[in-house]
C-alpha cells in the first residue's frame, strides 16, 4: 500500500491513500482502505504481467511460488476466476479519479469494464504508460491499439529507477512512436501534459495554455517530418 501526497495547490497539499497493486493488498486491507478512496485520486499497479492475471483467474502461477518463497501465508486468498483488474477495479467505485499504472496484459474486456465503471459512477479512469519499464520487465509493450480503440484516457508515467535507465517523459514519448508511428505527435504530447494534469485534478492549473493557468513552458527541438527520434530535446522555457 502507498500514500502519496501530491501538491493541491501553491498553499497546500492532497494525501491520497493507495493499493500499490491487486496482489499486494489482503481482502481485510482493501476493507480498510476503501472508506479512503471517496473522491479521491487513487493509483494501482495494474495487468504487469501475465502472472497477476493468473493468480486472480485460477490460483497459479508465479506469483504463488513468490509468496512460497517469502513464507508468505495465502491460504486465504480465493481466485476469481476473473482478470486482476475486474476483481479490483470495483472496489475503488468511490474515487473520483483512478490511475492504473503498466496495464500490459490488459484486454478489451478489462478496458470496456472500466469504460462502464467510468460512466455509472461518474468517475474519470485513466490508463497510465511505462513503456521503457515494459520493456525492462517483460520486454513487452502495453496495448497502446486497443486503448485508442476503446477511447480510453492515457498518461505517461516511468515507474522507477528499479525498473527504468532514467525518469523521462519524453524518452516514453520516443519509444511509443518507435514502436506505433501511426500516433500523431500532438496525441503523444496532450497524454503527456494535459491528460497528465486532468487525472491529478491539477488541470484548473496545469496542462493546457488558458487564461487563468500557469503551465510550464517546453520546447520541443529536432523533430523529423513531425516525429520523434533520438535527437529530440525540450528545453525549459519557462
Amino acid at each position: 500500500m502507498n500514500i502519496e501526497q501530491r501538491t493541491k495547490t501553491n498553499s497546500s497539499a492532497s494525501i491520497s491513500m493507495n493499493p500499490h497493486a491487486p496482489y499486494s493488498v489482503s481482502a481485510e486491507l482493501w476493507e480498510l482502505i476503501q472508506p479512503h478512496f471517496k473522491d479521491s485520486v487513487v493509483t494501482i499497479h495494474n495487468q504487469e504481467t501475465p502472472a497477476e492475471n493468473q493468480l486472480f483467474k485460477d490460483g497459479t502461477g508465479d506469483f504463488v511460488g513468490m509468496y512460497q518463497a517469502m513464507n508468505i501465508d495465502q491460504t486465504h486468498f480465493i481466485p476469481t476466476g476473473k482478470t486482476s483488474l475486474q476483481t479490483v477495479l470495483p472496489k475503488m467505485q468511490n474515487a473520483s479519479n483512478i490511475l492504473l499504472v503498466h496495464n500490459t496484459e490488459s484486454n478489451p474486456q478489462d478496458i470496456l469494464m472500466a469504460n462502464q465503471q467510468a460512466i455509472q459512477n461518474d468517475q474519470r479512469i485513466f490508463w497510465c504508460l511505462c513503456p521503457n519499464a515494459n520493456l525492462y520487465i517483460e520486454n513487452k509493450m502495453p496495448p497502446i491499439e486497443l486503448l485508442r480503440r476503446y477511447n480510453a484516457n492515457v498518461i505517461i508515467g516511468t515507474d522507477s529507477l528499479a525498473s527504468n535507465h532514467q525518469l523521462s517523459i519524453l524518452s516514453e514519448l520516443k519509444t511509443i512512436q518507435q514502436h506505433f508511428t501511426e500516433i500523431p505527435l500532438e496525441e503523444l504530447l496532450q497524454w503527456a501534459t494535459y491528460n497528465g494534469a486532468k487525472a491529478l485534478n491539477l488541470d484548473h492549473q496545469f496542462g493546457s495554455f488558458e487564461k487563468g493557468k500557469k503551465p510550464g513552458v517546453l520546447l520541443l527541438n529536432s523533430l523529423l517530418l513531425e516525429q520523434l527520434h533520438a535527437s529530440s530535446k525540450i528545453n525549459r522555457l519557462i
